[in-house]
């Protein structure tokens, strides 16, 4: 069995949007109420990793580009190219 909510006190201008807004839609003030709340918590799911904000902050196209340090005191090592184990 679902839940129920009840708003108290709902602006006038509010109604009359969600009015205007379930019409054009075609669906009921109740369905799209839903839907909206709905939408709002799969947005709220979908918030960003600290990696994601990072990388939007400073990624490629942002900041600056970092060389990689490939020494660390140590030689890559190389393999002969062609040789069977």
């Amino acid at each position: 069995m679902g839940s129920t909510i009840t708003v108290r006190d709902l602006p006038p201008d509010d109604k009359s949007w969600l009015q205007r807004e379930a019409r054009q839609l075609g669906v009921s003030m109740e369905a799209l109420v839903r839907r909206i709340i709905r939408d709002k918590r799969e947005q709220a799911q979908r918030r960003m990793a600290p990696s994601d904000v990072a990388r939007r902050h400073f990624g490629p196209s942002h900041g600056i580009e970092l060389c990689l340090h490939r020494g660390y005191g140590y030689r890559q090592v190389e393999f002969p190219a062609g040789e069977d184990e």
